[in-house]
């Protein structure tokens, strides 16, 4: 079991509360790249995630068996939204365990996966990520919308190749909700805990030097390196 798995666990249980659709997968399609591109308000036809809405990523590895790549949706399509939404994607990504490595190679490399968010640059979308208040959020355009016929199936399948461009990467599944109804409350725990438990291998990996008990990441640190231990030895 990897470090994540419970966190995918819960949230598998919590998704199984909502209806979905299974989209279309094609990592091999040609995609129209445009890494300068800004996307002004006048040229947007909606906003996921932006302003006060829910804009909500959260990246996660398993060794757990991912059988084939997958795109699902919760929510609306692109095409039937009219107005901006509250939005978050999920990302689950089976791992090779003889290439991931151990220790800051490890570390290292679970950056490199999530790191991949700041690198989309599919033509026509823009994805905005703040470091600051964790937030992402998507604008599209009115010409991508109407006369490229983008979608979510474009979105996640860009997403899958470019996870898949790390060599330790097998297979991925992408999950984009905008349904108005979904907890999202419940899933920024889950991010929360997600960061807790990244923030406490950072320190196992380089021997960040603490006062342990006075440390609100103590109990995390120390079931993080129980974790890696039985994982990685």
């Amino acid at each position: 079991m990897f470090i994540y798995d419970e966190i995918i666990k819960e949230i598998n249980k919590l998704n199984t509360n909502y209806s979905f659709n299974d989209l279309k997968v094609d990592v091999n399609k040609e995609f129209k790249e445009n890494p300068n591109q800004i996307i002004f308000k006048n040229d947007k036809s909606f906003e996921l995630g932006g302003g006060t809405l829910h804009g909500l990523n959260i990246s996660l590895l398993t060794d757990e068996n991912i059988e084939k790549d997958e795109v699902i949706l919760i929510g609306e399509d692109l095409s039937s939204l009219k107005k901006d939404k509250n939005y978050a994607r999920i990302t689950i990504a089976s791992i090779d365990n003889e290439r991931i490595g151990k220790n800051n190679t490890l570390y290292q490399n679970i950056r490199k996966f999530d790191y991949v968010k700041y690198h989309f640059n599919l033509d026509g979308v823009m994805v905005r990520e703040s470091t600051f208040n964790q937030k992402e959020s998507i604008l599209v355009s009115k010409n991508a919308l109407k006369k490229d016929k983008i979608d979510f199936s474009t979105l996640g399948s860009y997403f899958i190749k470019n996870y898949k461009a790390l060599p330790f990467i097998k297979n991925v599944k992408v999950i984009f909700i905008n349904n108005d109804s979904y907890d999202y409350a419940s899933l920024a725990k889950l991010i929360q805990k997600e960061e807790n438990i990244t923030k406490a291998l950072d320190h196992l990996m380089n021997k960040v030097k603490m006062d342990c008990h006075s440390c609100s990441l103590q109990v995390i640190c120390n079931e993080v390196e129980k974790k890696v231990k039985e994982d990685f030895k």
